[in-house]
């Protein structure tokens, strides 16, 4: 069983100039050591139980910001690659997805959370105190015709073929964000023992909007003194009629799995935050 939380925290001012999703880490290690194994082994089983956002902001008014060094475009020349920096201080809210075993440690960490920690980030001393908190029930329906998929944080693929092939799995990552790739992570958890057979149906039960050759997007981000690129943006997908009852709920299953636990690789350190959204009937774009 995995569940999601959203914790509304407030942070003293400091300057960072790496991906926030570290930060977010370091806090949870700070308020329960527990957590030092799961997030910092490099030996720890993976996927990892847990999956974070980086810092967020946004409300019902304003969409969901990922606050992180970004930029849309990158050359080779110095100016372009100097050190990032940003401003953090004030009210923020970040995710976290747990499996059940791990629960009572983010609960402790939480209790630790309400009363304030402080500790040191960088050459900064840190306080941070929840002053909001909340489960999060996700839930999705077996019967819809439109799959849309929000990428907040920045996402990077493995690549599922390989593991379907037989073959030795090399160490590259896929950025063409299409259901077979996009879920591959899900399925391998929860799915494992019908990961191949998984893997395909969902490639052939949706077929992308052409739109999203412009609303999926290239980011840069900053992270461990380098520029690197991951996905963001919007994708929509269109399910076909003829699929069969046992994959329309292994796909309820994977869709729960994706909001409560992040899609692709490096979620235990903020990346592949999404936000999926199902939709039944008619759409003035369809089918494209």
């Amino acid at each position: 069983m995995y569940t999601l939380h959203k914790l509304k925290v407030m942070i003293s001012p400091f300057i960072t100039s790496d991906y926030t999703g570290k930060f977010v880490k370091s806090l949870l290690i700070n308020a329960n050591p527990s957590f030092t194994d799961v997030f910092e082994n490099p030996s720890y089983p993976t996927p990892k139980p847990i999956r974070i956002t980086p810092l967020l902001r946004g409300d019902e008014k304003f969409p969901t910001q990922a606050i992180y060094p970004k930029k849309f475009s990158r050359n080779n020349n110095n100016k372009d690659d100097q050190i990032p920096s940003i401003q953090i201080g004030g009210e923020y809210y970040f995710l976290v997805g747990i499996r059940s075993d791990l629960q009572k440690d983010l609960m402790q960490a939480l209790a630790n959370l309400f009363t304030s920690i402080k500790f040191k980030y960088g050459n900064f001393d840190v306080s941070v105190k929840v002053i909001g908190y909340e489960q999060i029930d996700v839930s999705y329906p077996v019967n819809y015709d439109y799959l849309y998929i929000k990428f907040i944080s920045p996402t990077i693929f493995n690549d599922p073929f390989s593991r379907i092939a037989g073959v030795d799995r090399e160490n590259i990552k896929r950025f063409s964000p299409i259901p077979p790739i996009i879920f591959s992570t899900n399925v391998y958890e929860i799915l494992r023992e019908k990961y191949g057979k998984t893997t395909i149906r969902l490639g052939y039960a949706f077929y992308e909007s052409h739109n999203n050759i412009e609303t999926v997007k290239r980011i840069w981000y900053y992270y461990d003194g380098k520029w690197l690129p991951g996905i963001i943006g919007y994708a929509k997908f269109i399910r076909k009629s003829k699929v069969k009852r046992e994959a329309l709920e292994d796909f309820v299953k994977i869709l729960t799995h994706a909001q409560i636990m992040g899609v692709g690789t490096g979620r235990a350190n903020g990346f592949g935050y999404v936000i999926i959204e199902t939709k039944k009937g008619t759409d003035k774009n369809s089918p494209n």
